[in-house]
């Protein structure tokens, strides 16, 4: 399929995934982030979720090495840093690329608690309204229960929420968005890692038979989705590396090579695990080689990016610094992670503290050096 955009969208992949840069998911609707704020008691007010924001993109530049994309939520392509500049001009400043949520959440299918992705109707017409405010990739999810005993998920869930993945991302990139297709295999459940294998298996065959179907240009999309891992209740004992098996184990078996990027969810494990599963994953698609492990596997983090931050910053302005330092040190986990040389929070902090003193010793040699103007050359 001939795409109008079509060099556009291969410079938005560009930038969103070169040099193992991965996602931040700062896309959390006004519900959830009513829900986030609640635990610190913040009012969930428009202005309070943009200044959240708006303190995570002004943290040191030097996040911008781990991040590519940022996902917004709609209300946010809109909003204005303090500066007056709108938060798409601030992230393209600074070398990034702004996405943006396009799903209008789940519905229910009845007699099951299952549901299925909405968001079909005017997409054309919201997307290329997004496309004039900046953003260029786009983000929707579909969410799947794992449930043996009640056949989640089941051959109808599977087929309609694939459908609807497929279509809406052969529209983004006829609107000039790059899409980011999330199925999420829910890691909530007691289920073993072999039956979310299983069901991980059943719906990335489908969204992919789907996307070809309906002419979607693998090269110019990524897949965001669940790594494959036992259930958040479940009392099998696995390791991360039993984790990175066999989630490329299931990669291997179902993602096209064509497709440029994979980038992981936390899907509510904790931060740390989070980038240990990340970094296991890489080390063995290292193990593996490109001829296997074809794409770049890599993040797009919410809470696992967020967490610490927002509970440093807890709606206190005198925080906000210590805030940044929290949100730039779980960037710069992950983008190690990505190349498989995250070597734990130990040596996190040590590279950080030494990283920091060069910065100040290279600024206390610069201020020595600098002239006055009178008397330069």
């Amino acid at each position: 399929m001939m795409l109008e955009f079509g060099k556009e969208l291969d410079n938005t992949v560009q930038i969103m995934t070169r040099n193992y840069r991965g996602l931040a998911a700062l896309d959390e609707s006004v519900g959830t982030m009513g829900k986030r704020f609640l635990a610190f008691d913040i009012d969930n007010t428009a202005e309070n979720r943009r200044h959240w924001r708006e303190i995570l993109l002004t943290s040191s530049p030097e996040f911008t090495i781990a991040i590519g994309g940022v996902i917004l939520f709609t209300e946010q392509l809109d909003q204005r840093a303090d500066d007056g500049k709108t938060l798409p001009e601030l992230i393209q400043e600074l070398g990034m690329v702004t996405g943006v949520k396009t799903d209008l959440g789940q519905a229910s299918i009845a007699g099951t608690d299952e549901t299925v992705l909405q968001g079909l109707d005017k997409l054309h017409e919201r997307c290329r309204t997004y496309h004039h405010k900046g953003a260029r990739f786009s983000k929707f999810r579909a969410i799947f229960p794992v449930d043996e005993a009640k056949g989640y998920p089941s051959a109808r869930a599977v087929y309609i929420n694939a459908f609807t993945l497929a279509r809406m991302a052969s529209i983004c990139q006829q609107c000039g968005l790059v899409p980011v297709v999330e199925p999420e295999i829910l890691a909530n459940g007691t289920h073993t890692i072999e039956q979310h294998a299983n069901a991980c298996t059943r719906v990335w065959t489908a969204v992919f038979d789907e996307l070809k179907a309906q002419e979607v240009d693998l090269t110019r999309m990524i897949l965001k989705t669940s790594m494959v891992a036992p259930g958040l209740d479940s009392t099998q004992h696995i390791i991360p590396a039993d984790i990175a098996q066999m989630t490329l184990n299931t990669l291997m078996a179902t993602v096209p090579a064509a497709v440029p990027a994979v980038c992981f969810l936390s899907g509510g494990f904790k931060e740390q695990e989070s980038t240990g599963m990340l970094n296991a994953i890489n080390l063995h698609a290292a193990r593996l080689g490109k001829a296997n492990a074809p794409w770049q596997l890599s993040f797009s983090f919410a809470r696992a990016l967020q967490g610490s931050a927002m509970k440093a910053w807890a709606g206190n302005p005198a925080n906000e610094e210590t805030a940044q330092q929290c949100f730039v040190k779980r960037c710069r986990a992950n983008h190690l992670a990505a190349q498989g040389l995250y070597k734990g929070e130990d040596a996190l902090d040590r590279e950080t503290k030494a990283h920091v003193f060069a910065e100040l010793i290279g600024r206390t040699f610069e201020a020595d050096n600098v002239l006055p103007a009178e008397h330069e050359a």
